[in-house]
């Protein structure tokens, strides 16, 4: 499972840079703002690790190196902040990281 996760970034992801205490890495991962406009837009979203505000990014990137809270994330010119990561994990072992993002400057999300 792991490597058709791996190859699915590789083939699909897009290029970021992760910024952690370790130093900057280049991984190829997922970001998409949430958002909705639709009638279940208007109402919270509650996911299986919490709620998901508006104006938030949701990121899906390599296990390794995982993303933690506070670390930056650098795409397309943008900049921004991890508020919160999960490490998804299946039979032992991890998968792949899970993360809410917001800009950089961004305080309409509580640190």
């Amino acid at each position: 499972m792991l490597r058709s996760i791996e190859q699915m970034m590789r083939l699909y992801g897009s290029s970021m840079v992760l910024v952690n205490s370790t130093g900057e890495h280049s991984v190829r991962a997922f970001l998409q703002e949430t958002h909705s406009r639709s009638l279940d837009g208007i109402r919270r979203d509650i996911a299986a690790l919490g709620e998901v505000p508006k104006g938030i990014y949701v990121y899906i990137g390599p296990a390794s190196p995982a993303a933690q809270k506070g670390d930056l994330l650098y795409f397309m010119d943008k900049t921004y902040e991890f508020r919160r990561t999960e490490q998804v994990t299946a039979a032992d072992q991890q998968l792949y990281c899970w993360g809410l993002c917001a800009r950089k400057g961004d305080h309409t999300w509580g640190s």
